[in-house]
């Protein structure tokens, strides 16, 4: 019977020191890129490759603002070279952005689309998966 007593104190305590690391440790904010041609004649492949910034934040909400800051940079460059964003109804402009939540996509209608991809994760987390050996 005493066993039973021990058993829920002894998991809150376990989620308690799981909850208390994974707070402490750093963020780091990636970047995924996936981009391609549309022209008939480019050979270039389609790519997709995560990268990540070389800040590293103390915290989530850190890591964030770092995420809304770089996003809104991707959107400016992108406007200064003629893009307009789109937000339906209506027609597509032939060099158009799309926001999303954590994305930015970009298209130059029948030439080329690029795709960021953003996402604050602790300093133990790699989107690319697994290293092979």
């Amino acid at each position: 019977m005493r066993r039973h007593v021990w058993l829920p104190l002894v998991a809150v305590c376990l989620l308690l020191a799981i909850a208390t690391a994974h707070a402490d440790c750093a963020w780091v904010l990636w970047i995924e890129t996936h981009e391609a041609g549309l022209k008939a004649d480019d050979r270039r492949p389609s790519t997709k490759e995560w990268k990540f910034e070389t800040n590293v934040h103390q915290s989530r909400s850190d890591c964030e603002s770092a995420l809304t800051e770089e996003m809104t940079s991707v959107v400016r460059s992108f406007q200064k070279a003629g893009a307009t964003i789109f937000q339906p109804p209506g027609e597509a402009p032939e060099f158009l952005i799309r926001l999303y939540e954590r994305r930015v996509a970009i298209q130059k209608q029948g030439t080329f689309f690029l795709i960021y991809t953003y996402a604050c994760l602790p300093d133990t987390v790699d989107p690319r998966g697994p290293k092979s050996k």
